[in-house]
């Protein structure tokens, strides 16, 4: 399902249809670009400045995520975590192109943050817990 919506907003986004057969979206190598633009990202959802992360956001994940819910959502997320501790690590998904993960350790758990890129923007963001 989440193919589906990531595509979906992909063709809206770029006005293809992913319904062809040709459709491949590009997905996004680990570039010293994408690297800076993950590090902007993970410290505009630690700091709560979504500015940073909205300049990166494709225009339909914008529309599916107002500031206003982001704000919410990240409030009740880190709500149960404690204090900020460090950024542990950002790291490729070896099994999907162009998805990369952040892990921010807390006092009591850790944040995961889940980001799909195609062709440098952000079509897919997830944020859910891990253990310490």
């Amino acid at each position: 399902n989440c193919a589906i919506v990531e595509a979906r907003a992909y063709m809206l986004d770029e006005n293809k249809n992913v319904f062809t057969e040709n459709f491949a979206p590009t997905p996004v190598q680990m570039t010293p670009r994408v690297r800076k633009i993950l590090e902007e990202c993970g410290n505009s959802i630690v700091s709560g400045n979504h500015e940073p992360l909205y300049q990166h956001l494709s225009g339909t994940m914008q529309e599916y995520m107002p500031v206003s819910a982001f704000i919410k959502l990240r409030e009740d997320t880190l709500l149960p975590l404690g204090n900020f501790v460090c950024h542990e690590k950002t790291e490729p998904d070896q099994t999907q192109p162009g998805t990369y993960h952040q892990f921010f350790r807390y006092d009591y758990f850790g944040l995961k943050v889940r980001y799909v890129f195609i062709e440098e923007k952000i079509h897919g963001l997830w944020l859910g817990y891990y253990k310490i």
